[in-house]
């Protein structure tokens, strides 16, 4: 829903979530598949 009403919120969130996982956007997407980077673990979530 967020893509529909807010289209550049939305692509500045998503930009962010990638460096944050490790892509380096001025490298292109090619390369970044080739460079995998750092792997990431999965994020735990707290208790109730």
């Amino acid at each position: 829903m967020r893509h529909f009403c807010c289209e550049p919120c939305a692509l500045t969130q998503e930009y962010r979530e990638l460096q944050n996982r490790g892509f380096d956007m001025s490298i292109g997407w090619h390369a970044n598949v080739k460079n995998p980077g750092l792997a990431m673990a999965p994020a735990v979530e707290k208790g109730m």
